[in-house]
């Protein structure tokens, strides 16, 4: 099978969160970080055949960019990739030496605050954190009202970059205040493959 352009932006967005990967068979790829503290769900295009599990997804991408049209095809202990005369044997990783991701669907609760975030707006603020050499991107509440900024959470005296939000939904038991007040939430931003608006559903546990 040729994996396509989303789904391979999306592995490799993936392999920041975690090296490895256990692929289900289906449309659906889900990764946790080793400590458990983040799962990030992507719904794909394509269709994988059955599972497969590998240890280094950035080795797995490398190998991958070395075709200039991959086919993958899915074995019972291995990838066989193929591009014309070219072909590698990629053997996968026993599930025991991965920490993957939970195979039930997590259920949250009640959005408190839902904004709404432009694919424009994202890269905005990507790109600012680029240049200010930060690695955090975060929703930030400032004098009543949300931000999509670029941070450094480590020094609250650092230079920021953000970009008002649009608030669509707030849980009307709880003032504007007591929302946004020391309200972090981090993105994985390479995860947005798609250049279309999003909407992000904050959920904050009060």
């Amino acid at each position: 099978m040729k994996l396509s352009e989303r789904t391979l932006t999306i592995l490799k967005s993936f392999s920041t969160i975690n090296k490895s990967i256990l692929m289900e068979a289906g449309t659906v790829l889900k990764t946790v970080t080793p400590e458990k503290t983040l799962v990030a769900t992507a719904t794909i295009t394509d269709q994988l055949p059955s599972q497969a599990c590998v240890y280094d997804l950035s080795r797995f991408l490398s190998i991958l960019s070395l075709y200039k049209d991959p086919d993958v095809e899915f074995h019972d202990k291995y990838f066989m990739i193929k591009d014309g005369k070219q072909r590698t044997k990629y053997v996968y990783a026993d599930v025991s030496m991965i920490h993957a991701a939970p195979q039930k669907d997590i259920s949250l609760p009640s959005a408190d605050v839902v904004v709404d975030v432009s694919w424009d707006d994202l890269q905005s603020v990507i790109k600012a954190a680029g240049v200010l050499q930060f690695s955090e991107v975060a929703f930030v509440g400032e004098a009543g009202k949300i931000y999509l900024k670029a941070i450094d959470s480590n020094n609250t005296n650092s230079d920021d970059y953000g970009v008002e939000m649009a608030l669509l939904q707030m849980n009307l038991r709880l003032s504007l205040r007591q929302i946004i007040s020391n309200f972090y939430l981090r993105i994985i931003t390479l995860l947005f493959a798609q250049r279309e608006s999003l909407s992000l559903k904050a959920v904050m546990v009060m």
